[in-house]
């Protein structure tokens, strides 16, 4: 089912999409009716708006919002917007929703978003509106439902300068809000961008959930994949409570804790059965100890058959194993604590001492490289459910 509506300059920008059942991109409008009205069909006809994807949630709750955009008794702010929002040769102006213009070029606008400020500066237009549209400076108004300093960030993006200077994004509250508006204004390149942003190393490293609860929020597939990822660098048990929880659904939760059990155990195979081993000229292969109660038996690949050093399997790759469990990575067996525990047990073998230090740095990086190869292939089969 689609509905189609035209809607005069002066309302809200809330008001200009379409809904489609069968589809949960969104679409400009090209019509003209009362906004209530507008407003009240959409609700009759989606009764159960959280059955469809964020994205057309998104666009339900600003409809919602079309008539509130900006609030009435608050003092239009003469506040000074930063170049090149000051431009006097700007040709219309957009209001945040904390009554702050920003003076823009409909040009500029229209390229970043195709689908939605292209298309509304294209309707026709009456041709005595009965002061019914709002303008400064002889300017149309367009009232927005962004805040100021989100909106502003928004249209930096839509400036070439960015190119080469970029807005900050410093939280991911701001990157949230901000991908929000991309997608709401169909601007799809700048979401590109944005979502570039929200998998940047300073949160994806150190917020994986959070991101994770985002992309699930927004349905960004690959996000999701690579946030899902990192969160194997964590134990995710103990991971603390964080607000994006909420926005994922009980299957993408579940779907994360099976991708997470499903790595735990081949990430736990390549310590416990070490077939994948080439080298065997590891210093604890080849000890002379005349201890024989030093020794494991070990398999390695192509099928070749050593002994051990008790001290590497016992304080090595036993508590990779143990640790691999929790959190399935390759940094996990990459671990300071983990390595100098094994090292201090070598000392222990007047043989291994001397040699291990060099011999466990390079094997520890095998080992990891190891974990990554079959975790990834987990990876690669992971359906975050989008």
């Amino acid at each position: 089912m689609i509905i189609t509506v035209h809607l005069p300059m002066n309302i809200s920008l809330g008001s200009m999409y379409m809904y489609k059942r069968s589809s949960n991109r969104r679409s400009p409008i090209t019509s003209g009716f009362d906004s209530v009205r507008v407003r009240r069909s959409l609700v009759s006809l989606c009764p159960s708006v959280h059955s469809y994807s964020p994205r057309v949630r998104i666009h339900h709750q600003w409809c919602q919002m079309s008539q509130i955009v900006t609030d009435p008794s608050a003092p239009i702010v003469d506040a000074t917007v930063a170049h090149p929002f000051d431009d006097p040769k700007a040709d219309v102006i957009l209001r945040s929703s904390d009554n702050v213009d920003f003076r823009c070029y409909k040009l500029l606008l229209a390229f970043a978003s195709p689908s939605f400020f292209d298309g509304m500066f294209n309707l026709p237009q009456p041709a005595d509106d009965h002061g019914t549209e709002e303008r400064k400076d002889g300017l149309s108004v367009i009232p927005m439902t962004e805040k100021r300093q989100v909106l502003e960030r928004l249209l930096r993006l839509c400036y070439p300068s960015t190119i080469v200077d970029p807005p900050t994004l410093p939280a991911l509250e701001d990157v949230r809000a901000v991908l929000e508006a991309t997608i709401k204004y169909g601007m799809d390149r700048l979401e590109q961008r944005v979502r570039k942003v929200l998998v940047a190393p300073r949160f994806i490293e150190n917020e994986p959930m959070r991101v994770f609860g985002i992309a699930c929020h927004f349905r960004l597939e690959k996000e999701a994949r690579i946030a899902a990822k990192y969160t194997l660098r964590h134990e995710i048990q103990l991971l603390p409570y964080v607000l994006e929880l909420e926005d994922m659904t009980g299957g993408d939760h579940h779907r994360l804790l099976e991708y997470h059990a499903e790595c735990s155990e081949v990430a736990r195979t390549v310590a416990d059965i070490p077939i994948w081993i080439e080298k065997d000229s590891f210093v604890w292969f080849q000890c002379a100890s005349q201890d024989v109660r030093d020794y494991y038996p070990l398999a390695i690949s192509r099928g070749r058959e050593l002994t051990t050093q008790c001290w590497w399997w016992d304080d090595y790759m036993v508590p990779a194993s143990e640790d691999l469990e929790r959190r399935p990575c390759g940094q996990t067996v990459l671990r300071v604590e983990l390595i100098e525990k094994a090292l201090k047990s070598s000392r222990l073998c007047p043989e291994c001492g001397e040699k291990s230090y060099a011999d466990i740095r390079i094997f520890s990086e095998l080992f990891a490289k190891e974990v990554e190869r079959v975790v990834s292939e987990v990876s690669s089969m992971y359906q975050p459910g989008m």
